[in-house]
């Protein structure tokens, strides 16, 4: 019998750990985008750029040029000519019951007195065999290099957001509860969000 459970406890974290995997192209560009480069020196760099799934930047000046590579102890931001915008934040993890400061590119979903961001991922179902993509979603006081990730229960993310946005009375009275979180946003921490940067100060 214990050894029985024991096999279904492994089954279970493998296919939990493939389920959050990620691919080797995260953000799913497989090839060389045209943008703009901003670095921490206050210097840029416009040319053809490419995510990698070590949180690092490719850079080419042109097709034919000589790639480099950027991490975030150079990059300040990086804007792609299409609008989209990466930065690098860190999350704080427990791991193994030590705090520890995990750094990830994440894309600007929304700007304010609260940004959310985002991270694509990939993966494969051991017991399909399908492949899916997914969006990790993070959020961050203006100005801070800190993210707190957001989740898919109502209570973990009303909890988040009070504490993100605990001096504005109007939007916490919004978010007192499940109930009142539902009616209000919809469940939506993305209108949430909206909602508090436009009108709290």
């Amino acid at each position: 019998m214990i050894k029985r459970i024991t096999v279904v406890l492994i089954f279970t974290f493998l296919l939990k750990t493939n389920l959050f995997s990620q691919n080797r192209n995260d953000f799913g560009f497989k090839v060389y985008e045209s943008g703009i480069l901003f670095l921490r020196d206050g210097s840029s760099l416009k040319g053809l750029f490419k995510l990698t799934s070590g949180n690092k930047i490719k850079y080419r000046k042109t097709k034919d040029s000589k790639k480099r590579t950027f991490n975030q102890k150079e990059v300040k931001e990086l804007i792609f000519d299409d609008g989209e915008i990466y930065t690098y934040k860190i999350l704080q993890k427990n791991i193994g019951g030590r705090r520890k400061d995990v750094v990830f590119l994440v894309k600007e979903e929304q700007k304010g007195k609260l940004s959310l961001f985002s991270r694509e991922f990939s993966g494969s179902n051991y017991l399909t065999g399908d492949n899916f993509t997914s969006n990790l979603f993070y959020i961050c006081r203006k100005n801070s290099i800190y993210i707190k990730q957001m989740h898919h229960r109502d209570k973990k993310n009303i909890a988040i957001l009070k504490s993100m946005g605990n001096e504005c009375s109007i939007f916490t009275e919004k978010i007192r509860d499940k109930n009142s979180y539902k009616k209000n946003f919809e469940s939506s921490f993305k209108k949430a969000i909206k909602f508090y940067n436009h009108n709290c100060d």
